[in-house]
Order: structure tokens, then C-alpha cells, then sequence
């Protein structure tokens, strides 16, 4: 999920002298007045357009104004009510999803592509030997979404919105917490020992 820059799209160059025709070389004063208008462009009007780039545009780089912008054109939303309580995502947080949004645009909706939106959502929990979230088909119209975290109070918010998770429609979907004191398996095989089925000391938070 590379950055995406829209200067390497758009060429926001507002240098008006180029164009004046051959006719006019040596009209010295139209050419006078016309460095001094290019002159305000580049002071302003390049700048404004940096400006958008930066705050708006650029994911990346984008403020709270300009990811506010985004969620709303995405349908994502910053604020979320738990039990009462109003939890409002971090500047950090808030990019991330956004970004991930964007990404399920693009995906095919298969389980890889969903490991892939989550563990890019919760990448500061990614380690070399695990993953930080993962989906497990159970192949009966049900899905598991296993955290090996534990989720902050805005991260839980996030995870207990219906809107977060991309469970299919009819298909029923449980969360669980991974304590990593107990965990027993074997890795990248969803914790499956010795062809049973999985099992672990977890704590249900959801569905």
C-alpha cells in the first residue's frame, strides 16, 4: 500500500512565459507585465496548490481538515459510541483506516486481501513471527477475526464497529483476543495442533 502522490500525476508549473508566441519576443513591456503575473503566480497560486496537495490530497501528509475530508467521501467515520461513551480516533489511527478503506476498494475480498487490510490497520503489532490480526474461515458461513493484541480504548471502539470489519453479507463473524501467555499451536496455521481443531485460552470480545 506505497503512498500515493498526486505530483506525480499533476504538473501544478504555472510559468506563463513559455507561452508568449514568437510575434511578441520583443514586446519588452507585454512581457513585463507578464513576468510580473507569473511572478504572483508562482508566490501564490503554486503554493495554494502545494497547500491542497499536502493537507488534502496526500493521504500521507493530509491533516485532520483533509482526512476529515477524505472519511467523509469515503463513508468512514471518526467518532464512535461505545456504551455511551464518545471515542474519537487519533490523527494516526484515522490515516491508517483511511488508507485501508481505500485498499478494500482495489481488493477481491478474499481472506489474504482481509489479513492484508487488517495487519496494515494494526501494523505497529505486526512482528516478524506473527501477524497482528487475522480472519479464519470456518467454511459454515461464519468467520473468526483473531487479535494477538491487545487493543487501546480508540482501537476497540474502531474493532466494535460493524462498519470496520469486511464480513461478507450473511455471513456471521465472532471476535476474539488471543492471550499469548496460553496460546498453544503451531504458527501461520491458525494455531492448529496435531490435526484437531484449534484452541486456545482466549477472551471473546464480540460478534
Amino acid at each position: 500500500m506505497a503512498d500515493f502522490n498526486i505530483l506525480d500525476v499533476f504538473d501544478f508549473d504555472t510559468s506563463l512565459l513559455p507561452n508568449i508566441i514568437w510575434q511578441y519576443e520583443n514586446a519588452e513591456n507585454l512581457k513585463s507585465l507578464i513576468t510580473q503575473k507569473d511572478t504572483w503566480y508562482q508566490e501564490n497560486l503554486n503554493t495554494y496548490w502545494q497547500t491542497v496537495v499536502d493537507d488534502f490530497l496526500n493521504i500521507a501528509t493530509a491533516t485532520d481538515w483533509g482526512l476529515n475530508l477524505w472519511g467523509k467521501i469515503l463513508k468512514v467515520n471518526r467518532i464512535y459510541n461505545v456504551n455511551g461513551e464518545l471515542i474519537t480516533l487519533s490523527t494516526d489511527l484515522y490515516r491508517q483506516l483511511i488508507l485501508g478503506k481505500l485498499s478494500l476498494i482495489r481488493s477481491n475480498g478474499t481472506v489474504p486481501e482481509i489479513n492484508k487490510y487488517l495487519n496494515f490497520i494494526f501494523k505497529n503489532y505486526v512482528t516478524e513471527t506473527a501477524y497482528a490480526a487475522y480472519v479464519m474461515d470456518n467454511y459454515d458461513m461464519s468467520v473468526y477475526y483473531v487479535l494477538n493484541f491487545t487493543p487501546t480504548d480508540e482501537e476497540l471502539a474502531l474493532i466494535y464497529s460493524r462498519e470496520f470489519l469486511p464480513t461478507p453479507a450473511g455471513v456471521e463473524d465472532k471476535i476474539y483476543l488471543l492471550d499469548q501467555s496460553t496460546i498453544f499451536g503451531f504458527y501461520d496455521t491458525g494455531f492448529m495442533p496435531w490435526n484437531v481443531a484449534p484452541f486456545w485460552d482466549g477472551h471473546y470480545i464480540g460478534g
